[in-house]
């Protein structure tokens, strides 16, 4: 109400100036004091005329109140109107708000879904890596009975070489014997045919 009133206020006494550059409300009032003025003016000039003068500044005062009135409504409908658009927007305003809300809720849930999204990726690619490591290198226990086998095979060559040294040793013990065998038959060859007289038999 307190809007209205000021409007009002606007209406009658600042705006719609006249061709003199009169408010509307400056306008009535200049024409309701020359109404009054010839109302409880002297009655010179003759009955008729002053009759006719009084009738013109009434038909001018009604004009001017009409006038007056007419611009009031106007000014009521355009502040009406104005009101209603100020709710609208008020209520767009609030629609628009609670959009934005909306908006923030869904970009927040949409980060944290993206944000989870990443973190499954970067597992299922450490996930991809260790699957292939596993594919490119056997299992642990084809691994072990791989190493039993090498060890056994390692084992076996271990104890066959033993065993050719411990043949090799002996053989060289046996070549030696028998050359001395030798070297001692040798000698009492020799020795028997000097007794004899005889040629050596390295002599023959």
């Amino acid at each position: 109400m307190m809007e209205e009133e000021i409007i009002k206020k606007r209406l009658l006494t600042q705006t719609a100036v006249g061709h003199k550059g009169d408010t509307p409300l400056t306008k009535l009032t200049k024409r309701y004091l020359q109404f009054c003025v010839a109302l409880l003016g002297s009655a010179g000039g003759g009955e008729e005329e002053r009759s006719a003068e009084l009738e013109e500044l009434y038909g001018h005062l009604v004009r001017d109140i009409a006038n007056i009135e007419l611009l009031s409504e106007k000014r009521e409908t355009t502040c009406k109107v104005h009101q209603q658009e100020g709710r609208n927007y008020e209520l767009k305003r609030k629609e628009l708000t609670a959009a934005l809300e909306l908006a923030r809720s869904d970009i927040e849930a949409k980060k944290g879904e993206l944000a989870e999204a990443r973190l499954v990726r970067q597992h299922n690619e450490e996930y991809e890596a260790l699957r292939r490591l596993v594919v490119e290198h056997p299992r642990c226990a084809d691994m072990q009975a791989e190493l039993d086998s090498a060890q056994a095979a390692l084992d076996a060559t271990r104890a066959a070489n033993t065993r050719a040294a411990a043949v090799i040793a002996l053989r060289k013990k046996q070549f030696a014997l028998l050359l001395h065998t030798i070297d001692s038959l040798a000698g009492e060859v020799e020795g028997g045919a000097a007794e004899e007289g005889g040629p050596t038999p390295m002599e023959t």
